[in-house]
């Protein structure tokens, strides 16, 4: 489980409410991941909003043009970093 403590701790957090951010650990999980495990797909239902709280996260992802096909990355390394932010916004798909 999410500490409360935790989330007050978390920048998009920090103007909720103690009401608001007890909403969140009620609903909220800890997980466990290993290195190369897929989190999610470009085009799947976004149900998630993710919080690292130790460890590296890659989010990559293919851009393509003018025939050329390549993988770009973003890296999150530090502790706090959010995303997933697609889970509030319609289609409400990962990209």
């Amino acid at each position: 489980m999410i500490s409360f403590d935790l989330l007050k701790q978390i920048h998009v957090f920090k103007d909720f409410t103690d009401d608001q951010l007890a909403l969140i650990t009620a609903c909220a999980s800890e997980d466990e991941f290993k290195r190369g495990d897929c989190l999610f797909m470009k085009g799947k239902d976004s149900t998630h909003l993710w919080i690292v709280l130790e460890g590296h996260v890659n989010l990559d992802f293919e851009v393509s043009g003018n025939s050329i096909s390549k993988r770009d990355m973003i890296s999150f390394a530090s502790k706090t970093n959010v995303f997933g932010w697609t889970c509030f916004v319609a289609p409400y798909q990962y990209r």
